[in-house]
């Protein structure tokens, strides 16, 4: 599922570009280049496209931002590395009480730092597709105490978890995951774990350095809890893994 904003010609969007009340994006597509777009309120993206490109150098990544009740709606968000050494990727933000519902965002690798995905206070994440790559990342250690749901998570790129709970599989895909899951992220934080539901399949060869695994099969989920670091630096010790579990 991996996506860029290759060979699209519109004109970089005008930055700031905000959503009010119970505004929507429709079906527009937004491409930032610095700068970016905050929903507020209960606004929603609609069915837009958003391309949030990194840093070049003299600016700062694009961003999209969804802040009180605001809501993802079946927007497709594409974050982009920067193509520049220690610069900043595209993000996308969900602070407050906001939604990431039925959306794909996809977090690119590259040169520069990746694209980032944040759940923080208590946002949630719905039924959203989420795939990472390479360097970039989906990070909830900033998210209120307790879980994140998110619909499904694909890719090779890494998961930071902080001291939270990450539920994956609400929306029943199948999908493969091969990149890092563990603690630590923008707030920091230890004792992350993994819970997985839904009808769909998770296949992954997930390396992680284990201090201890645990897998359990509660109530028709599985839940993997403390994958977290033993030793460092030293090698990844790999598992490979197929969860099921019925919802």
């Amino acid at each position: 599922m991996r996506q860029r904003a290759a060979g699209l010609s519109s004109p970089p969007t005008p930055a700031p570009v905000d959503f009010l009340n119970t505004s929507t994006a429709g079906n527009g597509t937004f491409i930032n280049n610095g700068g970016g777009n905050t929903f507020y309120g209960r606004a929603s993206a609609g069915n837009g496209t958003f391309i949030n490109n990194g840093s070049d150098g003299s600016t700062t990544g694009g961003f999209t931002d969804f802040v009180g009740h605001s809501s993802a709606g079946n927007g497709i968000f594409i974050l982009n590395d920067s193509a520049v050494s220690g610069h900043a990727g595209g993000a996308i933000v969900f602070e407050g009480n906001s939604t990431a519902d039925a959306a794909t965002i996809i977090a690119n690798d590259g040169l520069g730092e990746g694209g980032l995905i944040f759940f923080t206070d208590g946002a949630r994440g719905g039924r959203s597709r989420v795939a990472v790559f390479g360097n970039g990342g989906l990070d909830i250690s900033a998210h209120d105490p307790g879980n994140v749901t998110i619909g499904s998570i694909e890719g090779d790129g890494n998961v930071f978890l902080g001291a939270r709970n990450l539920t994956i599989a609400s929306n029943n895909l199948s999908t493969t995951f091969s990149g890092m899951i563990q603690d630590g992220g923008i707030a920091g934080g230890a004792g992350g774990s993994l819970t997985k539901i839904g009808r769909g399949k998770l296949v992954s060869a997930i390396g992680i350095r284990i201090l201890e695994e645990r897998l359990l099969n509660a109530a028709n989920s599985w839940l993997i809890t403390r994958a977290i670091r033993a030793q460092a630096p030293g090698p990844f010790r790999w598992r490979t893994a197929s969860l099921a579990g019925k919802g």
